[in-house]
Order: C-alpha cells, then sequence, then structure tokens
C-alpha cells in the first residue's frame, strides 16, 4: 500500500510538472528584455506564452525572445514615425504576429484600486501570497493561470521616465487594502554592471544575445502606476 501511494503521489507531481512547463521556465528563472524599447513586446511574449497554445509554443526563454523580436518589429511598422508606441500599436502587433487568434483587450485603462485587485485575482487565480512562496517553484505555474499587463512610471523606486510596461501575476491578500502586495515580474528591473556575469549563449534555452537587462520576479506595493491619480491599467491578451 505505501509503495502504491508513492508511486501515486510521483504520478501527480510528474503530471503538474507536464502542465506547468509552458511557464514554469518563467517562474523559476528570468530573463530581461531585449532592449530600452521592447517591454510592449517582451510582456506580449510574455503573455501569449502563459495561453500555452501548441501553436505559439514556448518551452525556453530563447523562444520567447524570438516571439518578442516578431512582435517588436511589428509595433514599430504600427508606430510610423511616432515617437512612441500606444496600446493599439500592441493590440495590432499581436493580431499580426498571433495570425488574428489573439487580441490584446485595453478596456482596463484606468480602473480603480478595487477593481484592479478584482481583476488581478479572477485573472490569475492567486489571492494570497502562502499560496504562491509555500510550494515548489516548478508548481507556480500551475498556480498562475494568466498575468496582467501593467505600466509603472516607478518600482521600486527605480524610474522609468514615460512609462513602462510590466506582467502582475497576483495578489498577496483576497482583500483590497494599502498594504496588498502585487506578484511582479519586471523585464527591466535592473542595468548589468561591468561586474555582473553575462549570460551564457551557449546555456540551452537562454536567448543568444547580450541583453543590458534583469528581470525579477518578488512582490511589491512600492509601484507609481502609469495611469490617472490612483487609477490603474489592467490589460490582457485574450483569444479572438
Amino acid at each position: 500500500m505505501k509503495r502504491t501511494c508513492l508511486i501515486l503521489v510521483a504520478s501527480i507531481w510528474t503530471g503538474c510538472a507536464v502542465q506547468s512547463h509552458a511557464q514554469s521556465f518563467i517562474i523559476e528563472r528570468q530573463f530581461g528584455q531585449a532592449t530600452v524599447e521592447t517591454c510592449q513586446s517582451y510582456v506580449l511574449a510574455l503573455a501569449l506564452a502563459f495561453k500555452q497554445d501548441p501553436e505559439f509554443a514556448m518551452k525556453n526563454w530563447s523562444d520567447l525572445r524570438d516571439f518578442e523580436t516578431q512582435v517588436r518589429t511589428e509595433i514599430k511598422k504600427n508606430m510610423g514615425t511616432r515617437p512612441s508606441a500606444n496600446g493599439d500599436d500592441s493590440r495590432k502587433a499581436i493580431e499580426t504576429v498571433t495570425k488574428g487568434r489573439y487580441t490584446l483587450d485595453l478596456k482596463d485603462n484606468a480602473i480603480d484600486p478595487v477593481a484592479f485587485h478584482k481583476k488581478i485575482v479572477e485573472v490569475t487565480g492567486v489571492s494570497n501570497r502562502s499560496s504562491f512562496d509555500n510550494i515548489p517553484s516548478f508548481l507556480a505555474g500551475v498556480i498562475v493561470k494568466d498575468i496582467i499587463i501593467s505600466s509603472a512610471l516607478k518600482i521600486e523606486g527605480k524610474p522609468y521616465g514615460e512609462g513602462h510596461q510590466f506582467a502582475i501575476l497576483g495578489v498577496s491578500s483576497p482583500d483590497p487594502n494599502s498594504n496588498v502586495e502585487y506578484l511582479v515580474l519586471n523585464s527591466g528591473a535592473r542595468r548589468k554592471t561591468p561586474t555582473e556575469k553575462q549570460i551564457d549563449v551557449c546555456e540551452v534555452g537562454v536567448p543568444d544575445d547580450k541583453s543590458p537587462y534583469f528581470a525579477s520576479l518578488g512582490w511589491s506595493k512600492n509601484i507609481n502606476f502609469n495611469a490617472p491619480a490612483g487609477k490603474m491599467r489592467a490589460w490582457r491578451l485574450v483569444k479572438k
């Protein structure tokens, strides 16, 4: 009986690992955006990875970098001569790259904190910190169902000029309050310095480039959102 139980537990964990494969590389180790201009395309590629769509499968960070590059190319086409991209540029880009299968839902562009909190819980499935922190990292891909795309002028004291798009993967409490933290994956967390380890381009699944950025995944409430005062942006990639 004991042996049967052990086999059953092993089978369940193996099954979870397979189900979470599309997100596990994102949860366990993070790589930053390719350039200073690619936060929009990075977060869109990230959102697409969470869809676990076989037609747009991303098994590692190198695959995600390829999609990031494709999306950025389309965003630049949509921008034309304008110096910066807007939400509609991103929407058209992801529709092109996914052959019309997915679009960017832009309607929640400036919502209040309570609606923002509700949206994150609904989309990500993470409504308390312990549900994410107290499990093995490879199972976190099962816990986080999807991501919210938001924008900030500053995260943890780091300024981002006119704005920076990033991903939210959950909230720390089921109740919206002033102490709530957001589970943030920030693709432009900090720039590398000469003393920091460079990416080993020979490592399997690592982007074959020398991105100047690290990404970070952690809980934060120190966010200056890029929206009207007291409001937040909560975009989402959806199937058409």
